[in-house]
């Protein structure tokens, strides 16, 4: 049926009419025959969905299996026998006792984007030579940013600000406030996002990727909401956290890679499931309603 709407209709955007609905051709079966497709659909349409509901909330469960796992890892380390101590603030009641008590601050330089042109959509300043990110790039990329869509010229760069790639930065405004990504690449991005530089010898930039995903609940605590939620650098500079050292980073870094893994491949199995459900529903109610298969 939308191949012969889409058949109608002219303009730039097309529309239908009361005369192209008056005259459109059906097909339509005697009503015996009828309430049987209506039956029939009912019953497999609530057998899809009930399928379809199935695989989504094993995906919930592997997102909640996943968050449990990352903070486990990077709130109280990989070994169960190590002596812990309660360090008096939320969420690290009871940390191994040689982490490092700090604040996000000193484990790393913030410095917050920039492009200071208003209005920041003109075009004067873009279509150059260096890279420019954007919050849904950090919040699409997952743990590493590698492609981008948008470049500055020689005039957009001038009123920005280049981050060098490992970067790992954050979304501070709008409805992907507190995602996270790490910069593959050098790359410009706007005030609409912060960059952390890890201080070396105290946090690598995957380790912390992983911490700030810990910290995200925290942060929305102290995030501003106005129209939309806004977090500035100074609430998030003060976060307190436990932090290992960095060899014990990297251990927990490798040990999550490797567990995660399993959990993303069983989710995009799920989701590819998912989505072969919906199609097969589509089918099935098309050739259910034009004759195609009998019932």
């Amino acid at each position: 049926m939308l191949k012969v709407y889409y058949g109608m209709g002219s303009g730039l955007r097309q529309n239908l009419d009361y005369t192209d609905f008056k005259y459109l051709p059906l097909t339509i079966p005697p009503i015996d025959e009828q309430r049987r497709i209506v039956e029939f659909l009912d019953r497999k349409t609530v057998e899809l969905d009930d399928a379809i509901a199935t695989k989504q909330r094993l995906i919930e469960l592997l997102q909640e299996q996943k968050a449990i796992l990352i903070n486990q890892a990077v709130t109280k380390g990989l070994d169960p026998n190590v002596p812990m101590c309660d360090r008096g603030i939320h969420g690290l009641e009871k940390v191994p006792n040689h982490w490092k008590l700090c604040s996000v601050k000193r484990l790393t330089q913030i410095l917050r984007g920039k492009f200071s042109h208003r209005p920041r959509n003109d075009a004067r300043f873009y279509g150059g030579q260096y890279p420019f990110i954007q919050t849904g790039d950090i919040s699409q990329a997952g743990r590493r940013i590698t492609k981008y869509s948008q470049t500055l010229n020689a005039r957009g760069y001038a009123v920005s600000k280049e981050f060098p790639a490992g970067t790992v930065v954050m979304v501070i405004t709008g409805a992907k406030t507190g995602e996270v990504s790490i910069l593959g690449f050098n790359a410009c991005f706007p005030d609409s996002a912060v960059g952390f530089f890890p201080n070396p010898g105290e946090v690598s930039a995957d380790f912390l990727y992983y911490m700030f995903g810990v910290l995200k609940t925290r942060l929305d605590e102290v995030s501003i909401v106005s129209t939309q939620e806004n977090l500035n650098v100074d609430r998030i500079g003060a976060l307190y956290t436990a932090c290992p050292p960095v060899e014990e980073q990297n251990q927990i870094v490798d040990f999550l890679d490797n567990r995660l893994l399993g959990f993303e491949t069983a989710q995009v199995r799920a989701e590819e499931q998912i989505n072969k459900l919906q199609e097969f529903r589509e089918i099935l109610i098309s050739h259910a309603v034009t004759g195609k298969i009998k019932v």
